[in-house]
């Protein structure tokens, strides 16, 4: 077998890491995951999924209307039922939070990484029917209007 190269090798890793965060994931992130391998890295890839599941774990700490116990639990229903103000509390929430014992700090520039994450994801459950609407893009656009952004 020919040696790979550093960058075949963090390709496979990458792909490898991929999958790990996956298994903690719904089926439909999985689906997404295939949906954009195409026109994505797998370091992109990586990135969406981390922080998708970042975000899935917000959910099941605070969303009390579905509760849900893992990241795994998080159905598109749930999705479905959330609104933009939601997403304005998770980004608040972002820029200092606690995860098993360490604080995490995110600036402007990952705030932004990780709206981009989310908006990418629900814009493919809503092209392909699994929701009704991209709550991100909403987001966003109301954003711009008000003379406000996230960068």
């Amino acid at each position: 077998m020919a040696d790979i190269t550093y960058h075949e090798q963090e390709e496979q890793h990458n792909l490898d890491l991929i999958r790990n965060v996956c298994n903690d994931l719904p089926d439909y992130v999985k689906r997404f995951v295939r949906g954009v391998q195409q026109t994505t890295s797998p370091r992109t890839r990586l990135g969406y999924v981390r922080d998708i599941k970042i975000f899935f774990e917000y959910i099941c700490e605070v969303y009390t209307e579905h509760p849900c116990d893992t990241p795994k639990d998080v159905s598109l229903d749930v999705l479905s039922s959330i609104d933009t103000f939601f997403i304005e509390d998770y980004l608040d929430y972002l820029q200092k939070y606690e995860k098993n014992g360490r604080i995490y700090t995110n600036g402007k520039s990952a705030l932004k990484r990780k709206l981009c994450a989310l908006s990418v994801l629900f814009n493919y459950l809503y092209k392909h029917d699994m929701l009704q609407e991209n709550i991100c893009l909403l987001y966003t656009s109301d954003a711009a209007d008000d003379g406000e952004s996230v960068d």
